[in-house]
């Protein structure tokens, strides 16, 4: 009797977690699904990243665009609100990550053409399978940023593996390289 009670537990205890759980969405990362940039910028609550001749490949779902990797040299900037210290410096490499209603405004690609790159896809793809679990997922499940929100996992040439989080719920900066936040608001 002792062993039905436990199983009973768990099995409740499991339904209301996964009913609290948001919902998640298995993603695609094509190798005929590249954009070429010469010129690259996105901008949004503060964080800035721009580069010259960078690849970009989508992050997709169902429900659209949910993030995208970023392959070749740029710039970041980013100063928490609240906060004098501003995080910025070069980048080789980033996983970018936001709600799909907002992808069209940060980062349009309709009026762009894809093209395979099989070299670009699997760097991305290598990065993709360590850092997607850095942020708004349920493994390798896209779980969707609150709207206005936007995430820049950057590969920094002073800090390693940094996390930028931006929204209007929280402002983050970790560095997973020195397994610390630099930067937090509220």
């Amino acid at each position: 009797m002792r062993y039905i009670i436990c199983s009973l537990a768990i099995v409740i205890a499991t339904s209301v977690v996964a009913q609290d759980l948001p919902k998640s969405y298995p993603i695609t990362f094509r190798a005929d699904d590249v954009y070429l940039f010469a010129d690259f910028s996105v901008e949004s609550n503060g964080l800035k990243l721009t580069g010259k001749d960078i690849a970009i490949v989508p992050i997709r779902c169902d429900a659209g665009i949910t993030g995208a990797m970023v392959i070749g040299n740029g710039t970041y900037s980013y100063a928490v609100p609240s906060n004098a210290d501003q995080e910025s410096g070069k980048f080789r490499a980033a996983m970018l990550r936001f709600n799909p209603k907002d992808q069209p405004s940060l980062m349009p690609l309709d009026g762009d053409k894809a093209t395979t790159d099989h070299a670009v896809h699997e760097m991305g793809r290598h990065m993709l399978d360590n850092v997607f679990r850095h942020c708004w997922h349920s493994g390798m499940k896209a779980i969707f940023p609150d709207a206005d929100s936007f995430v820049a996992n950057v590969y920094s040439t002073t800090k390693g593996d940094l996390l930028i989080s931006t929204g209007p719920k929280s402002n983050v900066v970790h560095s997973f390289t020195a397994k610390q936040t630099l930067a937090k608001n509220p």
